[in-house]
């Protein structure tokens, strides 16, 4: 089992990190660690497979400069080397947050031949989670934007042909 996590490095110097385990009871951390760095509060890992490689989505703020709350990913083949960074969605909205805080926690899935993202907001205190549809999960475009779900974080899963809705807090 791989568990993906940020951990340590501070602001500009953020880490994503591995761990490892057989029993999902004891993890060991990954000797490769950290797998990358990226900055400001680059967090909230979520590994997606598409097309024969593995995409890991996270929270990022879009430059030093311009502190646009985006969705990046990276690509690799063995769960352990990662390209550069690509932004799957560019929030260019107001109010800003260094912290890419209208894009945290984001979740991928696909359904009937389209890509969805959902990513939380700071609206309603945190409990807002806003949905992206595309047709590729490579980009996914903030015109897109399908519904609302008052929600902290949601993810959309399926379990054996059942559809859910989780949520954290």
């Amino acid at each position: 089992y791989y568990m993906f996590y940020a951990g340590g490095g501070g602001h500009w110097n953020s880490m994503i990190n591995l761990a490892q385990s057989t029993d999902l009871f004891n993890w060991r951390r990954h000797p490769a660690n950290p797998l990358f760095r990226d900055f400001y509060d680059a967090r909230d890992p979520m590994v997606f497979e598409y097309n024969g490689e593995y995409l890991l989505y996270y929270t990022k703020t879009y430059s030093k400069d311009k502190h646009f709350s985006t969705v990046a990913f990276r690509r690799s083949r063995d769960l352990i080397h990662w390209s550069e960074p690509e932004f799957a969605l560019i929030l260019t909205e107001k109010p800003y947050l260094i912290n890419s805080g209208h894009t945290e926690s984001p979740f991928v899935f696909e359904y009937k031949g389209k890509f969805y993202l959902s990513v939380c907001s700071p609206y309603y205190h945190y409990r807002l989670t806003r949905i992206f549809v595309s047709d590729n999960p490579y980009h996914f475009d903030e015109k897109n934007e399908i519904t609302l779900l008052i929600a902290h974080c949601a993810e959309i899963l399926n379990f054996n042909r059942n559809w859910y809705v989780s949520h954290a807090g």
